[in-house]
């Protein structure tokens, strides 16, 4: 028996029915557009009062997530995963009476991220301060049954990422994080060394630790179950500003390897590419690379706006565009839910300064036209080579992955917007703005 093998099997057997590991979410994948929808819904529905949803609420909400209403309505499926969630673990809504969905309320986050420009930073608040187990972040009827384990996850990963290399795979999680039941130096420094130890054993000592623990649930179905609410914990803390998921691997923000796994390098003129080394295993490869013009400093425009009080839903996408810019050197403001701007996100480069307003394009295959609002055109007269448009083709929204392309100085490089193609919308079409823009390679 090697010493990881050993230190697995004492883990479960000092784990009351030895399938305890960290449960936070059900077996649904949260994202940031999802829940920031969510909380928009109820707002228009609530305000800041309590409200019990109806049937054609609950329909009308599932719509709004862009997804199909099942026949029997979908008011269950809602309170069991995303309703669920939204109370506990996020906190983003509370119940009047702690065993029914209805009536509920949106809290003090539930409201500020319905009218947030910058959500993940919330979010990131509320992640940070989760414990498990815990009264106010776990559902009752955890807590109760999991009494003996307090953990910070957001600190454990945080701390742990720092210590391998800034990456951790599911698997790793899984056999060395998630059954964690406290969150000191000394367990989290183990949890360090049996990780680096685990990456340099053979596949079948890696095969044989993970074989370890199916035997021990009643059946297959309760072990798929707690497989799948595993990796939605593994994986709900990529809705901050910390970590970012790349399929089955959990990656902190500003890394080498994050820099890397985003693919697409951003770099104003003067500046260098990140050299980063990662595992062969994450590596992609190509890296995208494009040099943006620095345009001539401008006390009015480099100046972020105020705010309008709109309020438009966001898309993965932009957060996508977000986190590349972020993992490049750029300071970024996201207004992508505002409307009366003409732009989603303002990004300035911290080591040049030079101040950029974006508009992101996005589809989940590939752009045939893409269209400006007289807003947008306006903006893009006005900024010329500070407004940039990304677009977004083949977008993957649950691996936030997609081939990107950048146009700089849309209003001078594509004519056609010039020219509404209706009342309020601006054309270009793909023959067009292909030719001026850059892919990211």
């Amino acid at each position: 028996m090697t010493a990881l093998d050993q230190w697995v099997q004492e883990q479960y057997r000092a784990l009351p029915n030895y399938n305890f590991g960290w449960w936070l979410t059900t077996r649904e994948h949260q994202d940031v557009a999802t829940l920031v929808t969510a909380v928009q819904f109820l707002y228009g529905r609530f305000g800041k009062r309590e409200g019990s949803l109806t049937g054609s609420d609950y329909d009308d909400l599932q719509r709004a997530l862009g997804r199909g209403v099942p026949p029997q309505g979908a008011k269950t499926v809602l309170n069991r995963h995303l309703l669920l969630n939204m109370w506990r673990p996020l906190r983003l809504v509370e119940r009047v009476q702690s065993t029914k969905i209805n009536p509920l309320y949106l809290t003090d986050c539930g409201l500020e991220l319905a009218q947030t420009t910058q959500p993940r930073g919330l979010l990131e608040g509320i992640l940070s301060a989760m414990r498990f187990v815990d009264t106010e972040w776990t559902r009752p009827q955890v807590w109760t049954a999991y009494s003996g384990i307090s953990v910070c996850p957001h600190h454990v990963l945080r701390t742990v990422l720092e210590g391998v290399d800034g990456f951790l795979t599911r698997q790793e999680y899984r056999l060395f994080i998630a059954r964690m039941r406290h969150d000191n130096d000394s367990d989290i420094s183990e949890a360090i060394g049996l990780i680096r130890e685990f990456r340099n054993s053979s596949d079948s000592i890696c095969a044989g630790l993970l074989a370890l623990e199916q035997p021990l649930f009643p059946n297959v179905k309760s072990y798929q179950n707690w497989v799948d609410m595993d990796l939605h914990t593994f994986s709900l803390f990529a809705l901050g500003t910390q970590f970012r998921r790349e399929s089955t691997v959990l990656v902190l923000a500003g890394t080498a390897v994050d820099a890397t796994l985003v693919n697409s390098f951003v770099l104003p003129e003067g500046s260098t590419p990140v050299q980063a080394v990662v595992p062969e295993n994450l590596k992609r490869s190509v890296q995208r690379r494009v040099t943006l013009r620095t345009p001539p400093a401008d006390s009015v425009l480099d100046t972020p706006p105020a705010p309008s009080i709109e309020i438009n839903s966001g898309q993965e996408a932009e957060g996508y565009i977000v986190r590349m810019l972020e993992s490049n050197g750029f300071e970024v403001r996201d207004f992508s839910r505002l409307r009366g701007l003409g732009f989603d996100l303002w990004a300035r480069h911290s080591t040049t300064g030079s101040v950029y307003y974006c508009e992101v394009k996005s589809s989940t295959s590939l752009l045939g036209s893409i269209n400006f609002t007289r807003l947008e055109l306006e903006a893009a007269e006005k900024y010329r080579d500070r407004y940039v448009a990304f677009c977004v083709e083949n977008f993957n929204i649950s691996e936030s992955a997609g081939e990107v392309w950048t146009i700089q100085d849309p209003w001078g490089n594509l004519p056609s917007i010039k020219v509404p193609n209706t009342i309020t919308t601006f054309s270009s079409p793909r023959s067009e703005w292909r030719s001026s823009a850059v892919r990211l390679e």
